[in-house]
C-alpha cells in the first residue's frame, strides 16, 4: 500500500528524477522524468506535486494510488482493515454481538456472499450537494452508469467503498429509495435500505434518521391511491381550506428539485397535500401558494416515468386542472410529450361532461408571448412575429401592471428591429447570428433544467427562445428603470464560455445601445400602473417627494402636490411615512398644514399593519409650537382623535391652536371715580400755584440731572458667567418681550452699540452652553427666542 507522506517525501527530494513516479506505480511518467530531468522541469514538477499530495485527502490518496478492492459483505473500508481479512472482520464483528446480546446475525446484515475482489474506478462527480434524485438525470453518461451499477451492487448487498467527495453516489441512491417508497408505501422495506445505507455510508445518517422520521408520522395516513376513471363533479368534492397553510415563496417551479429546498415544515405539508389529493381530499390553494401545485404535477410525471400508466396520470391531471386552472396549460405538454398523436378517448370524455375545450386542439404556440397578448395590446404582425420569438415569457410582479408590460414590450420590437438592421447591414440576418449562437449553447449544454426532461437534451428551438428572453429580461430590467422601480432582475451572461462571449458580444452592445434610446420614448406611467407600482415597491415614493421638496417653495403648492402623491400610494402598505416626511418638511413654513399632515400620519397608521407611532422629533416641536400651552392644546386634540377616530373634528380644532388669545378686560368704576376726584384736587392746587406770579422759587434740578445720567444695569445673571454689558442689556431686552424678539430689533440694537449680531448670540450661547447643554438664544428664521427654563437657570 503506497503511503501519502512518502510519496510527497518522494516528489519534493527526488522529484527531479520521477522516483515518486516509480513508488506510485506509475513508470513510464518516471521515464518521462528521467530524460528530462537536465530541464529542471521535473523538479519544479515535482515540488508542486509534493504539495498536491499533502493537501490531498487520505481517502482521495487512497482511491487514486492504491488498487481499491472490496468484498461483497463488507460495511468498513479497505483503508480501517488493518491486515485482516475483511469477511474475517465482519465475522468477528457479528460473533462478538452474538455473544454480548445473543442477536440473530441474520437480522444485522445480509448473508456474506464470496466474492472475487475487484478493481473499481469510481467516476468522479463535482456536484457539491445533491438535493434529489433527478440530479443524478443532468450528470454525464459515465456517472450515470456508473451509479446503475452502484445502485445494483448495493441490493446485491455488495457495498461498494466512497471516498469523502464520491459521496454523491449514496445520496442520490437515499433520494432513489425515498421515490420508490412513495410508489410502493412499503415503509419496512424503506426503513431496511436506509440502515443498510447508513452502516455502510454513515454521512447519510443524519437524512436517513430525519426521512424515517418523517414518513412514520405519516404511515397511519392513507396512501391508497385512487385512480378517478369516471367523470365526478369535482365541485361536489370537499375543498375545505386549510388554515395553517405554510407560506412557500417557491418563484418558479421547475421540477420536484425546489421541494427539497425548502423548509422542513413546508417538505412535512406537502406530504400531506400529495397524500390526501391521491386520496380524493383536496386542499384548496391561494393563489400565491400555489408551488404545492406544481410541485405535484411534476412529481405525477416522474411515477408515470416509473408506472407507465397514462390513463392515471391524465386522470390526476383532470383533477388537478379544476383545483388549480394555473397548471392547466402545463399539464397539457406534458400530456401531448407522452402522446403527441391523441389523448385517450376516456380523458377526452372527462374533459367534454366538465364543460372544458378539447385538450386535443392544444397548440403550443397560442401561449407564446406575442399570440398570448395581440388582441389585448392590439400588436401589428411584426410585434407578433417579434415577441413569439421568446416562446413562454412567465409573468413577474413587475408586469402585473399592464401598461408598463405593454411599454416593454413595445420598447422591446423596437431594439429588435434595430438590430434587425444592424445584422441586414453586416450582410447576414439575425435568425442566422441567433442560430450560430444556439448552436454553441447546445454544444455545450448551458441550459440544465431541460436535461430533466429530455435524455437528448434540449432543442436547438430551445436555446433561441432562451437568447430571445434574455433580450426581453434586459428590457424589462430597463423598463423597471424607467418606472422607478428599484428591483430588477437577477440577468446572468448568455454564457461565459469566451467563443460564445466573442460572438454574441456586438448583438448585445448594439442592443443595449439601442435600448439605451428607446427607453426614452416610453409614456409616463397612467395612475393604474403608478398604484400598482407604489404597491409593490412600497419605498418607490421617496423619489418622487425628493422631486416636490426640492422644487417647490410653496406651501400651496407643496401640498397640492403631496396630496396628489398620496392618491398614487392609496395602496402602498408603507403610505403612512409619506405624510410623516411631509409633516417635518413643512414645519417652517406652514405650521397648521404640518400638523394636519403629523394627524394624516396617525391615521393612516392606524390603519396600517404594523403601528410606528413616530413622535415628532424636538426641533421640529420647537418650530411648531411657541410655548408649552400650545403643544398641550395639541396633545389633548390628538388624545381626542384617537378616542374618537373623528379626523374633520381634529382638523378643526387644530385651527385654535394658533388663534390670537386676547386678554378679558374688567372696569373697576369706584376706582375710576376716585382717580377723577384725585385729578380735580391736583388740577385746584396747580392753579392755584399759577396764579400766585409774585412768588419766585428756585428750581430743585436734581431729578432732571439724574433723569439725564443714564443709569448703570444692574447684573442680574450668574457672575460666572461673565457677560458683557451689551450681552446683560440684549438679554433682558430680549425678557422684556417674553423671551420672543425680532431680529430687526437685536440689529438696531447692534448698530447703536457697534457690534455684530451674529457675533454678540455666539458669545452669550458659547458662555452658557456649559450651564444648560444647549443653545439659550435659538433663531427661527425672523425671531430669536429663550426657553423659560433656561432664562431660569442663568439667573444669580
Amino acid at each position: 500500500m503506497k503511503d501519502k507522506s512518502v510519496a510527497a517525501l518522494l516528489a519534493f527530494f527526488l522529484g527531479s528524477l520521477g522516483i515518486h513516479k516509480f513508488y506510485l506505480n506509475r513508470p513510464v511518467q518516471g521515464v518521462f522524468y528521467l530524460l528530462f530531468c537536465w530541464t529542471y522541469i521535473p523538479a519544479i514538477l515535482g515540488v508542486i506535486e509534493a504539495i498536491r499530495y499533502i493537501l490531498m485527502s487520505n481517502d482521495k490518496f487512497f482511491h487514486k494510488y492504491n488498487s481499491v478492492y472490496y468484498n461483497a459483505s463488507s460495511y468498513i473500508t479497505i483503508a480501517d482493515n488493518k491486515g485482516m481479512n475483511l469477511s474475517e472482520s465482519v465475522t468477528e464483528k457479528i460473533n462478538t454481538i452474538n455473544t454480548e446480546k445473543k442477536i440473530n446475525t441474520s437480522q444485522l446484515l445480509p448473508p456474506i456472499v464470496k466474492e472475487e475482489n475487484q478493481r473499481i474506478d469510481v467516476p468522479y462527480w463535482g456536484l457539491n450537494y445533491v438535493y434529489s434524485y433527478n440530479d443524478i438525470k443532468t450528470a454525464n453518461s459515465d456517472i450515470r452508469n456508473f451509479y446503475n451499477q452502484f445502485k445494483d451492487s448495493f441490493l446485491n448487498h455488495k457495498y461498494i467503498p466512497l471516498a469523502e467527495n464520491e459521496m454523491n453516489y449514496a445520496f442520490v441512491l437515499l433520494f432513489d429509495f425515498e421515490r420508490d417508497f412513495i410508489n410502493t408505501n412499503d415503509y419496512e422495506k424503506l426503513k431496511s435500505n436506509y440502515n443498510i445505507l447508513v452502516k455502510h455510508y454513515p454521512r447519510t445518517r443524519v437524512y436517513c434518521e430525519r426521512k424515517l422520521q418523517q414518513y412514520k408520522n405519516l404511515k397511519s395516513a392513507s396512501t391508497s391511491e385512487v385512480v378517478v376513471t369516471e367523470s365526478v363533479p369535482i365541485q361536489e368534492v370537499s375543498k375545505e381550506k386549510v388554515d395553517l397553510v405554510p407560506y412557500w415563496n417557491s418563484g418558479y417551479i421547475y421540477s420536484t428539485n425546489a421541494i427539497g429546498f425548502a423548509r422542513k415544515e413546508i417538505q412535512d405539508f406537502y406530504l400531506k397535500f400529495k397524500q390526501d389529493f391521491k386520496s380524493k381530499s383536496y386542499i384548496k390553494l391561494e393563489q400565491d401558494n400555489l408551488g404545492y401545485a406544481f410541485t405535484l404535477m411534476f412529481d405525477l410525471e416522474q411515477e408515470h416515468q416509473e408506472d407507465k400508466d397514462y390513463l392515471k396520470l391524465e386522470s390526476y391531471y383532470r383533477v388537478l386542472d379544476e383545483l388549480y386552472p394555473k397548471v392547466r396549460r402545463y399539464t397539457t405538454s406534458i400530456l401531448k410529450k407522452y402522446n403527441s398523436n391523441t389523448l385517450s378517448n376516456n380523458y377526452g370524455a372527462l374533459i367534454q361532461n366538465n364543460s372544458y375545450d378539447s385538450y386535443t386542439n392544444y397548440n403550443e404556440q397560442d401561449y407564446y408571448v406575442g399570440n398570448s397578448i395581440k388582441t389585448k395590446y392590439d400588436l401589428t404582425p411584426k410585434q407578433v412575429r417579434y415577441l413569439n420569438r421568446i416562446g413562454f415569457y412567465h409573468e413577474t410582479v413587475f408586469n402585473q401592471a399592464e401598461f408598463c408590460f405593454n411599454q416593454q414590450g413595445l420598447v422591446y420590437c423596437r431594439v429588435i428591429d434595430i438590430l434587425e438592421k444592424y445584422c441586414k447591414k453586416n450582410d447576414t440576418t439575425l435568425s442566422a447570428r441567433i442560430d450560430e449562437v444556439a448552436a454553441l449553447l447546445k454544444k455545450h449544454d448551458s441550459n440544465p433544467y431541460y436535461a430533466q426532461y429530455y435524455s437528448d437534451g434540449p432543442s436547438l428551438k430551445s436555446y433561441k427562445q432562451e437568447i430571445y428572453r434574455y433580450f426581453f429580461k434586459l428590457t424589462e430590467n430597463k423598463v423597471r428603470e424607467f418606472y422607478n422601480h428599484k428591483r430588477k432582475l437577477n440577468v446572468d451572461a448568455i454564457h461565459t464560455k469566451s467563443e460564445i462571449v466573442e460572438l454574441f458580444e456586438d448583438l448585445q452592445r448594439v442592443f443595449e445601445e439601442a435600448l439605451d434610446r428607446e427607453i426614452l420614448l416610453c409614456e409616463p406611467a397612467n395612475l393604474e400602473s403608478e398604484l400598482v407600482l407604489n404597491k409593490q415597491n412600497t419605498t418607490r415614493w421617496k423619489i418622487a417627494f425628493e422631486q416636490i421638496v426640492k422644487n417647490i417653495q410653496n406651501a400651496v403648492e407643496f401640498k397640492k402636490e403631496i396630496d396628489q402623491l398620496a392618491e398614487f400610494n392609496k395602496y402602498n402598505p408603507s403610505i403612512e411615512n409619506i405624510y410623516f416626511d411631509a409633516s417635518k418638511h413643512i414645519a417652517k413654513q406652514d405650521q397648521l398644514l404640518a400638523l394636519e399632515y403629523y394627524l394624516r400620519y396617525i391615521q393612516a397608521d392606524l390603519d396600517s399593519v404594523t403601528i410606528n407611532n413616530k413622535p415628532l422629533n424636538k426641533t421640529t416641536l420647537k418650530v411648531l409650537f411657541k410655548n408649552q400651552q400650545q403643544l398641550d392644546q395639541f396633545n389633548v386634540i390628538l388624545d381626542n382623535f384617537l378616542k374618537t377616530k373623528d379626523f374633520e373634528r381634529a382638523l378643526k380644532e387644530l385651527q385654535g391652536i394658533y388663534e390670537v388669545k386676547r386678554k378679558e378686560i374688567k372696569l373697576d368704576f369706584e376706582k375710576i371715580s376716585d382717580v377723577k376726584k384725585q385729578l380735580n384736587e391736583t388740577v385746584e392746587l396747580l392753579n392755584e400755584y399759577l396764579e400766585d406770579e409774585d412768588v419766585e422759587s428756585e428750581l430743585d434740578t436734581s431729578l432732571l440731572e439724574q433723569l439725564a445720567t443714564k443709569p448703570k444695569q444692574e447684573n442680574l445673571f450668574n457672575e460666572d458667567l461673565e457677560y458683557t454689558v451689551y450681552e446683560i442689556e440684549l438679554l433682558q431686552m430680549i425678557q422684556n418681550f417674553n423671551n420672543e424678539i425680532t431680529r430687526e430689533l437685536v440689529e438696531e440694537f447692534a448698530s447703536e452699540n457697534g457690534v455684530f449680531v451674529d457675533s454678540l448670540i455666539n458669545n452669550i450661547n458659547e458662555k452658557t452652553y456649559e450651564l444648560i447643554d444647549d443653545n439659550l438664544i435659538e433663531e427661527q428664521e425672523d425671531t430669536y427666542t429663550i426657553e423659560e427654563q433656561y432664562y431660569q437657570n442663568i439667573l444669580k
